[in-house]
This record gives C-alpha cells, sequence and structure tokens, in this order.
C-alpha cells in the first residue's frame, strides 16, 4: 500500500500517517464490512478528487448481468461506487466520528450515448477503463460527488456519470434517527393489511435478463395509469444486505426502479437518466410498495415512489429512450 500524502488538500490537510493512495482499498474505508462490496482495484485522493479503478468482484452478481450488452459497469454500480468514494474522501481528510455511515440524499444518473462523452485518452484522468470521482464538502455533514466513467476505447459508449449528494451521519445523529424510524416501523406494523403476504417474484426475464439473485420485484400488476409492485431483496444479496446496514440502501431502490421500467416497456425502452432522492430509512422487514407511472409532462418521461407503512421513502424520476 502506497502512503504518499504531499499534496495540498483543498478541503484540509489528511490526517498525519493517513495513506492518500490505496493499491488496494479495505472495506472499511468504504463504509463496508463485506470485501466483496469493495468495487474499486485503486484509489488515490489529492484532496479534491478521488481517482479510482473499478474492480469487478469475482462472483459479485452485478457483474454477471448483461442486459443490452453492458459491460457489467452500469447505472447501478455508479451509484454504489460514488456512495464509497464520498465516504472514502470524508475519511481521508481526517474527518472521522464513531459510527459514522454515509447515505444517499440524492444521486442523478446518466448513461449517455457515445457521441455525448468522448472516451478519454490513454493516460488522462479516467483513462482506459478509469473512473474519477470528485468530492467536495457541502456542509458539515453533506458531500457533493461527481463522476464519469468511460471504457477507454475511442468511440466507445461512457458506461455513465453521477451527481449527487452524500449524507455524512455519525453515531448521534444516526440514533436519532434511528429511533424515530422504529416509533414509525411500530405504528405502520399495525396498520398493515392482512392482503400484504408473500407475492412471488418476477422472473429474470421480466426485468431486463438479471440474475435471480438480483430480481428486487415481485406481484407485478400492471394497470393503465402504470404498474405496482413489492420490493422483494434475497436476502443473500451482498450488497443491500451487508452487516454494516440495518436499512435497505438507495441502491436497491434504484435497481428496483430500473426493474419496473423494464417490466412495464420490455426491451423496447432503456433508461438514459435517473433522478433519485430517498426521503427516509427504508425498513428491511416491511413491506415496499413500488409504483411507477407517466409523468405526463414528456414523452419517456416516468415518476417512481416507493411507500412504506404509509410513507414515502424514496421518489425517482427516469428518462427513457427508445431502442
Amino acid at each position: 500500500m502506497t502512503t504518499s500524502c504531499d499534496q495540498t488538500s483543498l478541503l484540509g490537510s489528511p490526517a498525519p500517517g493517513h495513506p492518500c493512495r490505496y493499491d488496494t482499498v479495505p472495506p472499511r474505508l468504504v463504509d463496508r464490512e463485506r470485501p466483496e462490496n469493495v468495487l474499486f482495484a485503486s484509489a488515490a485522493f489529492d484532496g479534491e478528487r478521488i481517482t479510482a479503478v473499478p474492480r469487478p468482484t469475482a462472483g459479485h452478481p452485478y457483474f454477471g448481468d448483461r442486459p443490452k450488452g453492458q459491460d457489467g459497469v452500469d447505472l447501478r454500480t455508479i451509484l454504489e461506487m460514488g456512495r464509497a468514494a464520498a465516504f472514502l474522501a470524508f475519511e481521508a481528510v481526517g474527518d472521522r466520528r464513531a459510527g459514522t455511515c454515509v447515505a444517499i440524499a440524492r444521486a442523478r444518473l446518466i448513461r449517455p450515448a457515445p457521441s455525448v462523452v468522448p472516451a478519454p485518452r490513454p493516460g488522462e484522468p479516467g483513462g482506459p477503463g478509469g473512473y474519477v470521482m470528485r468530492c467536495a464538502r457541502l456542509r458539515d455533514t453533506f458531500w457533493s460527488f461527481a463522476a464519469t466513467h468511460s471504457t477507454g476505447s475511442p468511440g466507445a459508449p461512457s458506461a455513465g456519470s453521477c451527481e449527487g449528494r452524500a449524507t455524512i451521519l455519525d453515531s448521534r445523529r444516526l440514533a436519532a434517527l434511528r429511533a424515530e424510524e422504529r416509533r414509525l416501523r411500530i405504528a405502520a406494523l399495525r396498520a398493515e393489511r392482512p392482503d400484504d403476504g408473500p407475492a412471488g417474484s418476477a422472473t429474470p426475464g421480466e426485468v431486463g435478463r438479471r440474475r435471480p439473485e438480483n430480481v428486487f420485484v415481485a406481484g407485478v400488476r400492471h394497470t393503465p395509469d402504470g404498474t405496482r409492485a413489492l420490493l422483494r431483496v434475497p436476502a443473500a444479496h451482498p450488497v443491500v444486505h451487508d452487516p454494516a446496514y440495518d436499512h435497505l440502501p438507495a441502491l436497491a431502490l434504484a435497481d428496483a426502479a430500473l426493474q419496473l421500467v423494464h417490466a412495464r416497456l420490455g426491451g423496447r425502452v432503456e433508461v438514459r437518466e435517473i433522478d433519485l432522492r430517498p426521503t427516509r430509512f427504508c425498513e428491511t422487514d416491511l413491506p415496499v410498495r413500488l409504483s411507477l407511472g407517466s409523468t405526463g409532462t414528456r414523452p419517456g418521461e416516468l415518476r417512481f415512489e416507493a411507500v412504506q407503512g404509509g410513507m414515502t421513502v424514496a421518489r425517482a424520476q427516469l428518462v427513457t429512450v427508445d431502442v
């Protein structure tokens, strides 16, 4: 592991002895416990920018999906890497707090056409297979992040880009939020109707040829106004059931939104952009109702909502294009 820290930080000096470059990234530095959820092969932090190289972890279920010929670095992976890079930057400036975790306050993800984002030349940041994260402190508990990724081949499509905001929660604030969520959870359990029982999961083909362990929706029902379903995350999924979490992360809700789009529209469209806004913690042991419908404003624009115990846990707006 390289431990060079001689570059001046624009956000504050790194903690003494804290490495700014990682040839391997320990799980704890990206707010994880399970090694297979570390999607960086290496990462460097210069005080302003995280530069990271994706590492498709062998056996990780996300890298077994190949809908529409994707190269394995898709919108789901970009969102996970954005959250991890924000936490890594937070750690690198030495601002550590007991029990700190990172939650996504908002994420906007784009998969541009080949002509929109040119591939960088070899040697540039984000060069062959490269990935560049830029993180900046907004306030004490908020970081913004922006990222671009390219395959590195001239004329090849970019795998996507993202921008958003990460919320840094220390143990005291986290405990207060969780106490409120638990109170709401009890009320929600009492309000659940008897017909909220198990529903059969969608098939991999219904949601974009995903592997069975990546199918997150069940009980899909289509109406003229939209599509409804229940969130059903397999218990063994490594990303959303990392022991570091006691709630379902935004990544699970973003993926569920993408799956509902395919369940409703099939292979006729591709999601080009998703703007996700989580609003509260999503409990792991309560039903989550999902809905998808048209916004009625622009062709190809869809709205997504996730509701748990009568309360919205996330909203998203998606833009689709015909393929």
